[in-house]
């Protein structure tokens, strides 16, 4: 029996369908791995626009014979330093812990966090508990699942606010349910307090191909739904191309290419098919080297 995984990820394949592998800067990343086994990552992008930006990160990770993983210690060049540690063996099967944080001066304000993180599975439950100790904000989340049936939920909290008075305060939450079954899987997840709706079909087709439909609406306001439908195959063993289509007439298209073991170069353009004649198009490309 599969283990149903964490509530964040009850649409991950149609998210990941939609939204990975578009790329609408100019970006380079160089990935590295040394002998005893530090990952080095360097990567670069330009963004579009007016006033071009370029931007670039440095991040390093390890694990630890004791199963404590770096997972992630990155500089930016805005100033901010994030990392990110995981404890994965432990003496409970299934649970795992989770330490992050964020400091700096942002070109976005204020970055200061500090993440407590547990979370534990097992062949029917997948519960995840994440606290902001800088912050006093945090979320608990809960996934079941049943030959292919999925059932969730997930609040977020706030706690030390201003006014004493209040303590702890609920700030959001949802629920989600979906089913499973082969190359299929249909979701639905309620959001900002059951206020909004998202459905999500996702249909690996066969080998080479998957498509995805995503749709979702404000209960507060119907005309205001969005929908979007993509697909993704696979040309050769080592080429792709993918292609999404929004209710908002943006049309995105994506070709990626591993020109060899250790270089790969995807393009992507988005055209506003109801502004044709307009230069809000969109133009990107990135290259991958080291150890993909």
């Amino acid at each position: 029996m599969s283990k149903p995984g964490f509530y964040g990820d009850v649409t991950k394949l149609a998210d990941d369908l939609l939204g990975k592998g578009y790329v609408f800067d100019r970006k380079a990343t160089l990935k590295t791995k040394t002998d005893t086994g530090v990952v080095f990552t360097t990567e670069g992008v330009m963004k579009s626009g007016k006033t071009p930006q370029i931007n670039a990160k440095f991040s390093a990770a390890y694990k630890l014979a004791s199963g404590i993983s770096l997972d992630k210690l990155q500089l930016s060049t805005d100033g901010t330093l994030n990392g990110e540690l995981s404890l994965k063996e432990t003496p409970v099967e299934g649970l795992e812990l989770d330490l992050a944080f964020q400091t700096g001066l942002s070109t976005s304000g204020s970055t200061e966090k500090g993440t407590v993180g547990v979370s534990y599975q097992n062949e029917l439950l997948g519960v995840k508990v994440n606290a902001d100790v800088v912050n006093g904000s945090g979320d608990a989340s809960a996934l079941v699942g049943y030959e292919g049936f999925v059932f969730g939920g997930i609040a977020a909290f706030k706690l030390g606010s201003e006014d004493a008075s209040k303590g702890f305060q609920l700030s959001d939450y949802g629920a989600a349910a979906g089913y499973r079954a082969g190359a299929w899987a249909v979701t639905a997840k309620a959001t900002k307090k059951l206020g909004n709706l998202g459905v999500s079909l996702y249909h690996k087709v066969d080998a080479d191909t998957s498509v995805a439909v995503q749709t979702a609406f404000d209960f507060s306001d119907i005309k205001s739904a969005t929908m979007t439908a993509g697909a993704k195959t696979k040309l050769d063993g080592s080429a792709s191309v993918q292609a999404k289509l929004g209710n908002d007439g943006i049309l995105s298209m994506a070709y990626s290419q591993n020109m060899n073991p250790h270089v790969k170069f995807t393009a992507s353009t988005a055209v506003d098919l109801t502004k044709v004649e307009s230069d809000s198009h969109k133009l990107g490309f990135q290259f991958d080297f080291g150890d993909l």
